[in-house]
């Protein structure tokens, strides 16, 4: 074996190869890295902008019962409604996260460690209070 090494050039092109071997698995890794990250903070951006539509619709639900209020609308429906509301947002929340659990890539999905609207808030609240940490 090592005398087919001491030929004219093989010992160098079996370094060349050796070489584009290691490259090709550092650019492989980096790449999956970079994606992780990059994903991650697609994860965070798209949880942000889902907790800013449920801040809205919170806003718009509180309008409504003030107005029914207003209306003179008795207290026992708006009650109903409230009951009625909240779990019509807990439905879209919930599959808000399902869909994007669903719609992830299979191969980063690990990331999204969870399943329901409140983990996935505390997800949320954990990477922004990293992220103003890291930041300073």
């Amino acid at each position: 074996m090592l005398e087919f090494l001491k030929q004219p050039g093989v010992y160098e092109a079996v370094l060349f190869m050796s070489g584009v071997f290691f490259y090709r698995l550092m650019i492989r890794i980096m790449s999956y890295t970079h994606m992780f990250h990059f994903l991650e903070k697609i994860l965070v951006k798209g949880l942000l902008m889902l907790s800013t539509i449920a801040m809205s619709g919170a806003l718009m639900f509180e309008t409504k019962y003030s107005s029914m209020k207003e209306a003179g609308i008795n207290e026992d429906d708006i009650v109903r409604t409230k009951r009625i509301d909240k779990l019509i947002f807990e439905q879209w929340a919930n599959s808000a996260i399902l869909d994007l659990k669903v719609f992830f890539p299979k191969e980063y999905e690990k990331l999204i460690t969870f399943n329901d609207w409140d983990s996935a808030i505390d997800f949320l609240n954990e990477k922004l209070k990293k992220e103003n940490k890291d930041n300073g």
